[in-house]
């Protein structure tokens, strides 16, 4: 709504500024370096940063966890590993009071019967939002258990096949806390990179784009044309048409759109060479031997006809 308030006239001549148009001249070229694989700016080491996602997971053999109750006994025991991971990073993290998610995923590993594979295996996850500093404010590890527990229960009923889980082998259980606070207020602060900044980098590393080194083949494509050859280019970039006095009207298209007319007379034909000619196209050799009144094989005149009268007249006599 602030920029609908500017005037017209102050945005044209914002874009109009040269400074605008060679900076974005820039990152245009930037970008397209980037599509083609290829990106100047230095990557600074972070040490490894801070985690991202904190995760814990345990593996079960096929036809050990088939019941409900194997499934929240192991979810039990990776609540309590993750717990003591969240602490320790908390811990970590440069703003404590922020080093809590704010998203819990829960995936599975299944058996499925229908899949008639050597590994019949099927993964799947589901995730929902998570209050991380109501848990990280808990003392008890029961206490955090409970709230775990809560979080989860929803997302391991809709995962698992049936309702009770029975009959549902299960071969790998993970959960995984990310969205964490202390992350996206780091993506603001003056240790992030922002775009504006990673362009001006990146602008500064590539003082001038790399060119492109010309093949052989395209040396050998843009040669000198001889003159003798330079007929077929004539007929496919010009329009003639015949008028009178044996001459043609020359349309020359100009930059701007518009065309003028103007009147040329047609080539000597016995300038061209017939050998030059009868190397050509056949569709390009008939339009240029029309043009020019050329006949591409000489035409054999036969006798003239005579009617069968005079024949006898002519034996009479």
């Amino acid at each position: 709504s602030d920029l609908l308030r500017v005037p017209r006239s102050t945005v044209v001549e914002a874009l109009e500024n040269h400074g605008t148009k060679t900076s974005s001249r820039e990152l245009s070229e930037i970008l397209l370096q980037r599509c083609r694989g290829i990106d100047p700016a230095l990557v600074t080491d972070d040490n490894g940063g801070i985690s991202k996602t904190v995760s814990v997971e345990e593996s079960f053999r096929r036809g050990s966890v088939t019941k409900r109750r194997a499934v929240d006994s192991a979810l039990d025991r990776l609540f309590v590993r993750l717990s003591r991971l969240l602490d320790e990073r908390k811990r970590c993290s440069e703003q404590q009071n922020l080093a809590h998610p704010r998203t819990l995923r829960l995936s599975i590993r299944f058996v499925d019967m229908n899949l008639h594979a050597k590994r019949p295996f099927v993964s799947t996850s589901k995730q929902c939002p998570f209050d991380g500093k109501s848990l990280l404010s808990l003392s008890e590890i029961e206490a955090r258990i409970k709230l775990l527990r809560r979080t989860t229960k929803p997302l391991l009923d809709s995962l698992l096949l049936n309702g009770d889980g029975e009959h549902t082998d299960i071969t790998k259980v993970n959960i995984a806390a990310t969205n964490f606070v202390d992350l996206s207020q780091y993506r603001h602060c003056e240790g992030q990179q922002n775009i504006s900044l990673l362009f001006a980098r990146a602008a500064e590393c590539q003082k001038r784009p790399p060119i492109a080194k010309e093949s052989s083949y395209a040396r050998k494509r843009t040669k000198h044309v001889p003159p003798k050859t330079a007929v077929v280019t004539s007929v496919n970039q010009r329009q003639f048409a015949r008028i009178e006095g044996g001459k043609s009207a020359h349309i020359i298209s100009s930059g701007n759109g518009d065309a003028r007319r103007k009147h040329v007379e047609i080539w000597d034909g016995s300038e061209i060479d017939p050998q030059i000619l009868s190397e050509l196209p056949a569709d390009i050799s008939a339009e240029i031997a029309e043009m020019y009144g050329l006949c591409s094989s000489p035409r054999k005149l036969g006798s003239k006809k005579r009617r069968i009268d005079s024949f006898f007249l002519k034996k009479e006599s």
